[in-house]
């Protein structure tokens, strides 16, 4: 076992409403734009000038701006294309070459009060063969294509085995554990996500390779209404919690009564988002300036802030 005594967690949340509360009452000051959509961003000279920006009630505002920071998480590569001159950018700057890949975690409320909230992260760093039951065991063996559904039966028949190590949990705010385990989201089929272009719709499976033969967890699109709710119909939202916790449970077994589900007084709840990132999962943190050396323009005050892999909140005081 390994103890990173200078290791520890916060609330995401938290953190980014004080983040917000310290830029309101900030010397210069900050305003906040709540349900506003930035609809354009305009350049001149090969500088920022301003954004066009859209309220919920379709407000149409025009805002000056000498720097534009793209900070949008897995809308940065739409922001990026909002930007009047991308499409004449050379490579690589006329679009952002990343991806988004679900997570998810499972949300239960420790009502046995089993673990202390003051506990550390704990991660499985074993194989996990899940306790199944003898039925489970025999309806994965026996899985057909319209068995569950998105998941289909290959993953059915994978999670009937060893599976590996990486499950992870703990506490919350309020009481509430948090449960991760990447390898729940390998097999899962993705579904339908737009192609690069946003024009037309490609099938990808990352069950069998996923885009290039790269990816190992499902490639989503967030603009797609609809998407996540696809994966919680495909009864991920009833499967992912009992994986996770049962993987748990043979770790820490006091969390069994949890996974047998008698102790549950509220089912578990689903939820996450999305992971961002690049290729080679370098985030992209600085200016769009371009290099005048080798020929490439850039745009001055256009910033990126973007890519960060799931290392978001811990990178997000000294990227900025």
């Amino acid at each position: 076992a390994v103890h990173a005594r200078r290791c520890g967690w916060l609330d995401a949340q938290q953190l980014g409403n004080v983040m917000l509360q310290e830029a309101k009452e900030s010397t210069a000051g900050a305003d906040m734009l709540v349900g506003w959509t930035v609809g354009a961003i305009h350049t001149a000279g090969g500088a920022v000038r301003g954004v066009t920006a859209y309220s919920a009630s379709g407000e149409e505002v025009e805002i000056e701006a000498p720097v534009v920071v793209n900070a949008a998480g897995p809308y940065a590569r739409d922001v990026h294309s909002l930007i009047d001159v991308a499409a004449s950018l050379p490579d690589p700057f006329a679009a952002l070459r990343v991806t988004n890949t679900l997570h998810s975690k499972a949300m239960l409320k420790d009502t046995l009060g089993i673990i202390p909230q003051e506990s550390p992260m704990v991660i499985s760093a074993d194989p996990v063969e899940i306790p199944w039951s003898p039925e489970e065991k025999e309806a994965f063996a026996e899985a057909e294509e319209d068995d569950f559904q998105a998941l289909g039966p290959a993953w059915a028949r994978a999670h009937a085995a060893a599976l590996p190590a990486g499950a992870h949990f703990r506490p919350a705010s309020a009481g509430w554990l948090v449960f991760v385990w990447e390898h729940a989201h390998a097999h899962v089929k993705a579904g339908t996500v737009r192609d690069k272009n946003h024009t037309k719709i490609i099938d990808y499976d990352a069950g069998e390779g996923g885009v290039n033969g790269q990816h190992t967890a499902p490639l989503c699109d967030p603009r797609m209404p609809g998407f996540y709710e696809e994966l919680v119909e495909s009864r991920l939202d009833e499967i992912y919690p009992q994986m996770v916790l049962r993987a748990m449970a043979s770790l820490v077994p006091q969390l069994q009564p949890y996974a047998e589900a008698e102790a549950m007084t509220s089912p578990p709840v689903l939820d996450g988002g999305y992971y961002t990132q690049t290729s080679d999962s370098l985030p992209m943190i600085g200016p769009l300036s371009g290099d005048p050396g080798r020929g490439r323009d850039g745009i001055q005050g256009y910033h990126l802030l973007c890519a960060f892999a799931g290392y978001g909140v811990m990178a997000a005081d000294a990227a900025g």
